[in-house]
């Protein structure tokens, strides 16, 4: 049963997301807390089409990973955490912007399965996640 999803936005200037090679740059993956609920990752369409709809996973600021939620419900406390550019054992990661100052990746839900929120169907969490990132050097 699908149970919604939630929408990563990478944004411009970063390595592309992509899900096919686990030891290449930009690769994403997603993992849940709750035993029993399924995750899939797609970056080409989100999980649920709205009609008539000419959709693109890219913005003006940056490109959608999409992540549906399947199987177990998820209840307060659970969670799901999105990975970009880092794969365990292996040593590709991303490219960062080449120009000074913030990024943000933004975070959105569509809880329902039903794309109702306005304009795109995903609804921004409140408080937008701080990327976790190593400092080198």
């Amino acid at each position: 049963m699908r149970l919604g999803s939630v929408r990563f936005e990478i944004p411009y200037g970063f390595t592309p997301p992509q899900s096919h090679w686990n030891g290449d740059v930009g690769y994403v993956s997603a993992v849940c807390s709750r035993a029993g609920t399924s995750l899939n990752i797609t970056i080409d369409d989100p999980p649920v089409k709205r009609e008539p709809e000419t959709f693109y996973y890219v913005t003006r600021w940056g490109r959608h990973v999409f992540v549906e939620v399947s199987g177990e419900a998820l209840v307060e406390g659970d969670t799901i955490t999105f990975t970009y550019g880092r794969h365990p054992g292996y040593q590709a990661g991303a490219f960062v912007q080449h120009f000074a100052g913030p990024a943000e990746f933004t975070v959105a839900t569509d809880v329902d399965a039903t794309r109702g929120a306005k304009f795109s169907g995903y609804t921004l969490v409140a408080k937008q996640p701080v990327p976790n990132a190593r400092r080198r050097g």
